[in-house]
């Protein structure tokens, strides 16, 4: 395996006057280090973090035919909340964002979570959009958000 030496750190100890070196290094043969994971059958997606879990959008994947679709993603067990939102392609800002209160999910036995599309307005046929889900927690089982992404086109009616 290859490592990169990602970070450098010297403390002072105050008491001992001593030097503390300490380094952070990566393995960048681990498709981690580019903010990118795989999932149990070896399809990279997008993952942020650096807490060990990997949040995975499960659906919409590729293209959906309902402008209302079910949306599913992996629980991610110390997590307190979700935050889901959909951009338009192209948009920075997005038409929609629904918070979830984790204590409100019912996850699957194998750990999916569903659930019905949540925001006011439809999803445009035609249109590619971006769900974005970022499960957030407060204590240090997940100091940081997992962000994950997924991109998906609504089918046009034909």
């Amino acid at each position: 395996m290859k490592y990169r030496k990602i970070a450098y750190h010297l403390t002072l100890a105050a008491t001992t006057g001593l030097i503390v070196a300490s380094f952070l290094w990566l393995n960048t043969s681990s498709s981690v280090a580019q903010n990118w994971c795989r999932d149990s059958q070896q399809q990279l997606y997008r993952c942020y973090g650096r807490s060990g879990y990997q949040l995975l959008i499960l659906s919409p994947d590729g293209s959906v035919s309902s402008e209302r679709p079910t949306l599913s993603w992996t629980e991610i067990t110390a997590a307190q909340q979700y935050v889901i939102s959909i951009f338009e392609s192209g948009k920075m800002e997005p038409f929609g964002i629904h918070t979830l209160l984790a204590e409100a999910v019912v996850s699957s036995e194998q750990g999916e979570i569903m659930l019905d599309y949540p925001f006011e307005l439809p999803l445009q046929p035609g249109q590619e959009y971006k769900l974005q889900i970022e499960a957030q927690g407060q204590d240090h089982l997940l100091a940081e958000p997992l962000v994950s992404d997924a991109i998906f086109e609504v089918l046009a009616d034909e």
